[in-house]
């Protein structure tokens, strides 16, 4: 009777262990695979929880054409994620604007632009949603759902646009949807002199260029459109100086000094009553303000940088400043990544030539596709 049951006992302890080698081996499979799956996260999270996300405008409606749309994107989660947001109507073709990560850290938020063009000739709507992935697995890993569109294009600041044959540069897109993009230096160079070149010298230079289709907005590159992209004001006014017996551009009287395009400034200089002659007037005596050109240009982002400073052009601004016994009014170039100053004319009338070369900036109207070029 004793060996019965110790041969019983050896039998189930047999069973005992190799039902004990089996949960060990089952057991170390699962935290294996834990280990290799969770990458420091806890196991709780990956397994049990589902990733969410906050999306400030889950609905959006846009006109035909081009629209530029902001949602604000915030994560619900406690562990870093890939996400992948997605829309549900075949009539637009969506792609991001200067969307700089397809990641997202723990509870943060995001603004994220959206190009939107709408195909179509009415309005529409689509609704907008955000999958996630963990960083563990890839991005394609995050499945769309039939009937989801996923928006994975990027259109970027400086990409490379093709135009009737013009290659431009992508500068901006502006809340209506339009394209601000500029062009390369033009290969001809022009030639300018004198008080007259002063008077003319803005229109001679935006007359330059051909028309392009689409194009709402064409003018070469002034101060004003490199400001637009700094942190900085480039253009300053230093101090009063008087003259006597002054010629200056006639233009410049009827511009109450404006020095930066057509904008009209402050009335910075006082004058007697002038005498016309040509393109050029002369007056007893004349007050005006050094104009000063400040090169240490902070952009908003470096991407501008290159895009203005690293070619050499002629700049569609006027300037007057104050230099030694004699004032002056010239032209502005961007030359070797800083802004030159060049004199055209004279306080005692003499006359300068300046040569160079243009680029432009044109916009492009928000009913152009430009998703079927090069970008």
């Amino acid at each position: 009777m004793k060996e019965k049951y110790i041969k019983f006992f050896k039998k189930e302890l047999i069973f005992l262990l190799l039902l004990l080698v089996v949960i060990c081996f089952s057991f170390g499979l699962t935290y294996s695979n834990f280990v290799y799956s969770s990458d420091s996260y806890r196991a709780v999270e990956m397994f049990a929880n589902k990733l969410n996300y906050e999306v400030n405008n889950k609905t959006i409606s846009v006109k035909p054409g081009n629209n530029l749309v902001k949602i604000n994107v915030k994560s619900l989660n406690n562990i870093d994620s890939y996400y992948k947001v997605v829309y549900d109507n075949i009539a637009l073709n969506v792609k991001f604007f200067d969307n700089k990560t397809n990641k997202i850290k723990p509870n943060e938020k995001l603004d994220l632009y959206l190009l939107v063009y709408n195909k179509s000739n009415k309005n529409e709507t689509t609704n907008i949603d955000i999958l996630g992935g963990f960083v563990t697995n890839t991005y394609d890993d995050i499945k769309v759902e039939k009937g989801y569109y996923e928006v994975n294009d990027n259109i970027e600041i400086g990409d490379i646009v093709t135009v009737n044959n013009y290659v431009f540069n992508l500068l901006n897109i502006d809340e209506k949807g339009n394209y601000e993009l500029i062009s390369k230096v033009s290969e001809d160079s022009l030639n300018i002199e004198g008080s007259n070149g002063y008077n003319q010298y803005i229109d001679i230079i935006n007359n330059n260029m051909n028309d392009i289709v689409g194009c709402v907005n064409k003018k070469a590159v002034s101060i004003e459109d490199i400001e637009k992209y700094t942190n900085n004001k480039i253009v300053d006014y230093g101090e009063s100086h008087y003259y006597s017996n002054v010629y200056y551009p006639a233009l410049w009287a009827l511009e109450e000094c404006s020095v930066i395009e057509n904008n009209q400034q402050e009335e910075f200089y006082t004058r007697s009553e002038g005498v016309k002659n040509g393109n050029y007037e002369h007056a007893p005596s004349i007050i005006i303000k050094s104009t000063t050109i400040d090169n240490n240009i902070k952009f908003k982002d470096d991407r501008y940088k290159d895009l203005f400073l690293n070619s050499n052009y002629l700049i569609a601004s006027r300037y007057q400043h104050a230099k030694d016994n004699t004032a002056v009014w010239g032209v502005l170039s961007m030359k070797d990544g800083k802004i030159k100053q060049n004199e055209l004319f004279e306080s005692n009338q003499q006359d300068y030539i300046v040569k160079g070369n243009v680029r432009f900036i044109i916009t492009l109207s928000n009913e152009i596709d430009l998703f079927s070029k090069s970008l």
